[in-house]
């Protein structure tokens, strides 16, 4: 006996029967009780690596940058949980009685519907996932059935959370209350990331607007904004600029010319050149745009301060208004000043026909090192076929 105890704690066994012991009846039990036990251990084994999976899931969530995002990694994250493989959304509705519309937002999404909120992606929801929603919003009930799990949660008086989930089986009674109580549960925190993305959303909005304004006023196409927005977002990029610059440069870069608010008409409207008063006068407008954006403590309007104040610095110290040269110069102005001589060199202004895209070649190599930083003029000619390319995206209306 001595023998065999030896072996079951040397060789991992964890029971012993002789053959006098075992009747018919007590070998399936034997045989039961291994199944069972190996169940159990492939339970715990899967717990141990879904509960692995969440921990490094939860970094993901931290780190989203984005609603969509933290949405799609919070329900990976309940999924990993459930050990479930599901298509999954997650959406916002928004009824307005005023204007009588409605809005679906995809807040989230996994498996084949991942697409649904991709960054930079404008996908409309499926007209059969629509129907289905729309059905559950009239009722304001959950809605069940072999293929669907769809659960209705209001958060506020005109905005709804919609948990949809395709199955592909029947959820248990775990997967089924663990759900209920995460869509429950995190609706609370979707509704105020939403609240805070909308106004985020409003403010990116107002700024078109009101650069489109200063534009008009200029009597210069509203197409001049959306291009140098592109234009310095592209060229941000291929200087491996950060990615909270590049986002941020994509609005603020619209802001470049907001000091012309205080310029008079009679200048801004001339046909022919300015004389020495005038252009005296004109100049102004980079200090005045950057008194009216410096008090603000919102990145996107500090960093369109200094566009505004630096995008006529030219790289050997001959701008305006301080006369910076070279490093001196903020990288967002250095970028600004030559995205806005190239895309009014190739437009049609009041005092002067386009010019041809060899012609602003030609006047980019003559200037790099002089009025361009060199770097970004050498990858700007680099990538010339791009910058058409954006023009041809984003034409002037008389063109």
């Amino acid at each position: 006996s001595r023998g065999v105890i030896v072996s079951i704690r040397s060789y991992d066994i964890n029971d012993y029967k002789a053959k006098t012991e075992l009747s018919s009846i007590k070998l399936k039990s034997c045989v039961y009780t291994a199944i069972r036990s190996f169940r159990d251990i492939r339970t715990i084994e899967r717990g141990k690596r879904g509960m692995e999976e969440v921990l490094q899931s939860s970094s993901s969530v931290l780190a989203s940058q984005s609603l969509s995002q933290f949405g799609s990694a919070v329900l990976k994250q309940i999924l990993t949980l459930l050990n479930l493989n599901n298509s999954v959304l997650y959406l916002t509705t928004q009824h307005t009685d005023l204007y009588g519309d409605t809005k679906m937002t995809v807040l989230g999404a996994s498996g084949d519907l991942l697409t649904l909120c991709e960054p930079g992606i404008s996908t409309h929801i499926p007209s059969d996932i629509e129907e289905k929603v729309a059905l559950v919003l009239k009722s304001k009930s959950h809605y069940q059935s072999d293929t669907l799990f769809i659960r209705y949660y209001p958060s506020g008086q005109d905005s709804h959370n919609i948990l949809y989930v395709k199955l592909d089986g029947p959820l248990n009674e775990v997967q089924r209350k663990t759900l209920e109580m995460f869509a429950s549960n995190v609706a609370v925190i979707f509704q105020n990331l939403t609240q805070k993305e909308d106004i985020q959303q409003t403010q990116k909005e107002l700024i078109m607007v009101l650069s489109d304004a200063i534009e008009m006023r200029s009597k210069e196409t509203g197409g001049h904004v959306r291009r140098v927005i592109l234009m310095t977002e592209f060229l941000a990029e291929k200087l491996f600029m950060p990615q909270e610059f590049i986002d941020t440069i994509r609005y603020a870069s619209a802001l470049h010319d907001v000091g012309k608010i205080s310029i008079p008409e009679s200048i801004l409207h001339k046909p022919g050149k300015l004389d020495p008063q005038e252009w005296e006068v004109m100049k102004t407008h980079a200090q005045k745009g950057y008194e009216l954006l410096a008090d603000s403590d919102r990145i996107v309007a500090k960093m369109g301060a200094i566009i505004a104040k630096t995008h006529h610095e030219r790289w050997d110290g001959k701008g305006y208004p301080d006369g910076l040269a070279g490093d001196d110069i903020p990288i967002e102005g250095r970028i600004m000043a030559i995205v806005d001589v190239v895309d009014a060199l190739l437009s049609k202004r009041c005092y002067k026909p386009a010019w041809s895209g060899s012609q602003v070649k030609a006047y980019l190599e003559e200037n790099a090192g002089a009025q361009f930083d060199p770097l970004i003029t050498k990858i700007l000619l680099e990538n010339f076929d791009k910058i058409l390319e954006i023009r041809a995206q984003q034409p002037d209306e008389e063109e």
